[in-house]
């Protein structure tokens, strides 16, 4: 039996969760009504699986605030969102952040990557252009299959792991490669804080945060909602 990346369960689930893109259409708004209160708010989306007690993430107006306490093995903060696109189409991704905010390490890019065609993911590439430049690292908790393509043939672990390479050798190895889910992951053992304002990947730009608009009357009472996109 194979393995099971950390994301197993949360690919195999991720068609049932609503992608929030750029691109996606603009709705209308909701007609205010007297006597109502409208009020805006920002939500999370995605799969928080391994976000540890020393990590946060927060939704805001301008994008996923994410933040650990310190550099042990409980900051860690990862998010994901389900994505189909084939791995042949990723030529470059990279984590969208507010940088002008951000401090501390940075978090890296993940694909979760199915190479069986299964749908669900069977390791995680990690992009860290900041230590390991153009290659992307699997992880160890990768399947065999997937550690036995291994682009660099080098067994060097000073790589992030010793399974790596670009994305265009990945997907030369696994030319049938889906990416199940892409996110980004901040830790464990990493101090930082900022804002993610996205995820790109084959010219796409999806989005960690939703608003919808939550109507109430004047006790408080929700009578109604309005989601924004």
């Amino acid at each position: 039996m194979k393995q099971r990346t950390i994301l197993a369960a949360a690919a195999a689930g991720a068609v049932c969760l609503s992608l929030a893109a750029v691109a996606a259409p603009v709705q209308a708004e909701p007609r205010e009504r007297p006597g109502l209160v409208y009020t805006t708010v920002w939500t999370p989306v995605g799969i928080y699986s391994d976000t540890r007690s020393t990590g946060h993430y927060e939704a805001t107006p301008s994008g996923l605030h994410i933040w650990t306490e310190g550099s042990t093995s409980t900051d860690k903060v990862a998010g994901y969102l389900p994505s189909d696109l084939a791995l042949s189409a990723v030529a470059d991704a990279d984590v969208a952040l507010g940088y002008a905010s951000y401090s501390g390490q940075l978090p890296g890019a993940q694909l979760v990557v199915d190479i069986s065609g299964d749908g669900v993911g069977d390791g995680i590439l990690v992009g860290e252009p900041n230590f390991y430049g153009a290659n992307w690292w699997l992880n160890n908790g990768a399947t065999d299959e997937f550690k036995a393509l291994d682009p660099s043939g080098t067994n060097d672990s000073g790589n992030g792991s010793a399974y790596f390479g670009t994305l265009d050798e990945w997907s030369a190895a696994a030319p049938s490669a889906k990416v199940v889910a892409v996110g980004f992951s901040l830790g464990s053992g990493a101090k930082g804080d900022g804002l993610v304002t996205g995820f790109t990947a084959a010219g796409k730009t999806f989005s960690f945060v939703e608003s919808s608009v939550v109507v109430t009357n004047r006790d408080g009472v929700v009578v109604d909602g309005h989601n924004k996109g």
